[in-house]
């Protein structure tokens, strides 16, 4: 099952196109005939998984008709500092973080990567030599593909990086500050975001309370999306923080909002 909500995070140097209206393949910001071809009805398999693969491997491909998505808005947050350092040009305000409702789209428009792997493994060696370990656990990025040109007006919400980082970012978890004096060709950014969920391994006891600092910044960031999109970010921003309680009401985290569904924070990071 698809998560609720996605994220993707983009600059205009990031491949294919994003804007509040429309994320589209490289295919489809190109124009290309294969940009409107479902990958499932590619009659030759060995391209349509040569076409994962090289999108998988982050490899160049002006055939590529596959768009990233993270269900991990860690991940996400901490690839806003690897963007910005491999495009040294994009300034943060310039990169943002797009986040969609998935309830709101029909059923296929997103699709699993492992999912895809498993589907098309058996005609390439590169997928099928995929190492498992990066397949579960704090290893798994909750990756989610979609294809083509991708109608998302009325359904996202966006906010830029600057703005984040300006509504106390760094007060959340303390290694973003670090991140922001990454230089080209420095970031390893997978690698962090698994150093980064060690901490969720820890005995609860051993966690700290989260400051009234860490929890206004929650709320400046959160009050950034639209209504319907700001207890999932919240709730997602205070799991992200690891505090040392494991469960917190919504009404903690956002009093004037509805509840969530259990009224605890549910969210992969």
């Amino acid at each position: 099952e698809t998560p609720r909500y996605l994220f993707r995070v983009f600059s205009p140097y990031s491949q294919g196109a994003t804007d509040t209206k429309w994320v589209k393949s490289r295919a489809a910001s190109r124009g290309l005939a294969c940009s409107s071809e479902d990958i499932f009805s590619i009659e030759n398999k060995q391209r349509a998984a040569d076409m994962l693969s090289r999108h998988l491997q982050w490899w160049k491909n002006p055939h590529d008709n596959l768009v990233s998505w993270t269900s991990s808005l860690l991940s996400a947050l901490v690839y806003i500092f690897h963007l910005r350092a491999i495009h040294s040009e994009a300034t943060l305000d310039e990169i943002q973080l797009l986040v969609v409702d998935t309830a709101i789209f029909p059923k296929g428009a997103f699709m699993r990567d492992l999912d895809l792997v498993r589907a098309f493994r058996s005609v390439d060696q590169h997928l099928r030599n995929k190492k498992s370990k990066w397949s579960s656990g704090y290893y798994y990025f909750g990756e989610y593909l979609s294809q083509g040109a991708l109608k998302v007006e009325g359904r996202c919400q966006v906010a830029s990086a600057q703005n984040i980082v300006n509504d106390g970012l760094y007060t959340i978890r303390k290694e973003f500050r670090g991140f922001a004096d990454w230089k080209p060709g420095s970031a390893r950014w997978a690698d962090v975001v698994i150093e980064m969920r060690k901490v969720f391994h820890y005995d609860i006891s051993t966690r700290r309370e989260m400051s009234k600092r860490a929890m206004s910044a929650v709320l400046r960031i959160s009050r950034q999306f639209g209504p319907d999109f700001q207890t999932p970010i919240a709730a997602n921003l205070v799991a992200i923080a690891a505090p040392r309680y494991r469960h917190v009401p919504t009404q903690f985290i956002y009093p004037e909002l509805p509840l969530l569904t259990g009224s605890c924070i549910c969210y992969w990071i």
